[in-house]
């Protein structure tokens, strides 16, 4: 008689697990989460390959040079300088700016973009949460996790051609300023 009890009470823990098995209710979530934590594994990768403290050298060296033409050239004939070499010049000039001034940022925010995620589906698997509970929180993830993309897309893609810019204008740029400083000894 106990053992049939028992038998019956594994029978039904068995169930019951089955029945309410998180892994296989959310599935589709939980692949969600995965392709998730692979694009923020992928733009944690893409923002480490970035050498910030170069980058932040090139951005001050620009900006002081940016400045001091800006400051200096008065020829004013000298249209195409103006517009195409500045112009190009200042676009670098920003990109370069832009991402020493907020790559820390994003690092941060891709760090608890996978933090959360993880939890999430630590949290899923465990069965911690209600279908309702799931489905805002994965919400929450999918905005924070485009917030931080938008963020990265900012600052990641146009930097590799902004750097090829770069090395084109930058010995233009030397040789103004030096033309500059000769004119005013």
């Amino acid at each position: 008689m106990d053992k049939i009890k028992v038998l019956s009470g594994l029978v039904l823990g068995a169930v019951v697990v089955g029945c309410s098995n998180p892994a296989k209710e959310f599935k589709a979530e939980l692949e969600v989460l995965d392709s998730l934590q692979g694009v923020v594994e992928t733009y944690q990768k893409g923002i480490d390959t970035i050498d910030a403290e170069e980058i932040e050298t090139l951005a001050e060296e620009v900006d002081r040079q940016y400045d001091f033409v800006n400051q200096n050239f008065k020829d004013t004939t000298a249209r195409d300088f103006w517009v195409k070499d500045i112009s190009y010049y200042k676009g670098i000039m920003k990109t370069f700016t832009h991402f020493a001034n907020s790559h820390e940022k994003v690092k941060q925010e891709l760090e608890e973009n996978d933090k959360q995620l993880s939890t999430l589906k630590n949290s899923i698997e465990d069965g911690k949460l209600e279908r309702t509970e799931v489905e805002k929180y994965l919400r929450d993830e999918v905005n924070a996790v485009q917030q931080t993309q938008m963020h990265y897309n900012k600052i990641v893609p146009n930097l590799a051609d902004q750097r090829k810019l770069y090395k084109e204008f930058k010995p233009k740029m030397d040789s103004v300023e030096v033309l500059i400083r000769a004119t005013k000894e």
